[in-house]
């Protein structure tokens, strides 16, 4: 390890950027997380009843990856090696790193399993298939069975951790001259050779989005087939369509969102490649994904759109009365003090 030579960084390479801008994320984003738990508790309408508790309930695992991520532990990581350190509020604190990076983990793919729900809520509802009958007393079990596979595997990386001593050794040789202050933080090296972690987390998020476009492709089959025959009433037709484009709208910004920082993970794996700033980038897009995704839901899905500018709008017209009153205050003092 050469913690005496000069590196050629930036700010943008930095901790103290990346922990700065999360801050910044997580402060923009505390506000619109409240604004829209109050809206889907209070606001959503009679036939968004079926996918309340369903919004709710994504809604609740982003905010807890947000802020383990945003606030609790803000990783520095040094891709392509499975190596990096927190600078969050836990990373002074007697919370092993390990535990950090199975919570950060486990909320992620939490987020990805409440998305499948809420799939998999719509398709229950909306296609009849043969097996309908049987289905409905398995999927609370199906549901189950995921989010308790994914805390077991992620909770497996604990059994795979390296000696830290000869594993930090190992990889500072293989990266460039890092900024100074890497040299004196707790490091930690989750694994040396990460082909386990790959295909675990490949088979969480393949399974998940593998379900998700079944669910999908069976919905639009739905669909198809009733426009051609007059099974509904097409009132209640549009507004079942409403919300599915609804929600493939919501999910798409999250799809695309985490698709730039595992392109880049993908690239810095695979051609073994070390670049700080970029990294930093990444885990601020993967941080904004919560405020993003979370306004996206309120702007596609009509009534909570309407309740939105609703509140917007009395908040300005309250703005706009105070200022006319002020004005009107001190036009009244200056005529006095002219009479």
């Amino acid at each position: 390890m050469n913690s005496t030579c000069i590196s050629d960084t930036t700010y943008f390479d930095s901790s103290e950027f990346l922990s700065s801008s999360l801050h910044i994320t997580s402060a923009i984003s505390t506000p619109i997380h409240l604004i829209a738990i109050y809206i889907i508790l209070t606001k959503t309408p009679d036939f968004m009843k079926s996918i309340k508790w369903y919004l709710m309930n994504l809604h609740l695992w982003i905010i807890l990856f947000d802020y383990s991520l945003g606030i609790l532990t803000i990783p520095v990581l040094l891709l392509p090696y499975l190596a990096g350190f927190p600078v969050g509020l836990l990373a002074n604190s007697d919370v092993p790193i390990i535990l950090q990076v199975v919570w950060v983990f486990t909320f992620l793919a939490y987020v990805h399993v409440s998305i499948t729900a809420l799939f998999e809520n719509r398709f229950y509802l909306i296609c009849d298939f043969s097996g309908k009958n049987y289905w409905t007393g398995l999927r609370w079990l199906w549901l189950i069975t995921h989010y308790i596979a994914i805390g077991l595997i992620f909770s497996s990386f604990a059994l795979l951790v390296p000696d830290q001593n000869g594993a930090l050794e190992s990889i500072f040789k293989k990266l460039p001259c890092l900024p100074s202050n890497f040299y004196k933080v707790s490091m930690f090296v989750l694994a040396e050779d990460y082909t386990y972690h790959f295909w675990a987390c490949f088979f969480i998020f393949s399974t998940t989005s593998t379900e998700v476009f079944t669910f999908v492709c069976f919905i639009c089959m739905t669909f198809s087939q009733q426009n051609r025959r007059i099974t509904t009433s097409s009132r209640t037709l549009n507004l079942k369509k409403a919300i599915f484009i609804a929600l493939i709208i919501q999910m798409s910004v999250n799809a695309f969102l985490h698709l730039i920082p595992l392109l880049y993970a993908f690239i810095s794996t695979v051609y073994t490649y070390y670049n700080q700033k970029m990294m930093n980038w990444c885990t601020i897009i993967i941080s904004m994904h919560g405020f993003v995704s979370t306004l996206v839901m309120l702007l596609v899905h009509k009534p909570y759109r309407d309740t939105l500018l609703g509140l917007m709008k009395r908040r300005s017209s309250r703005s706009q009365s105070t200022v006319q009153n002020i004005f009107s205050m001190k036009v009244t003092e200056m005529k006095v003090c002219y009479l």
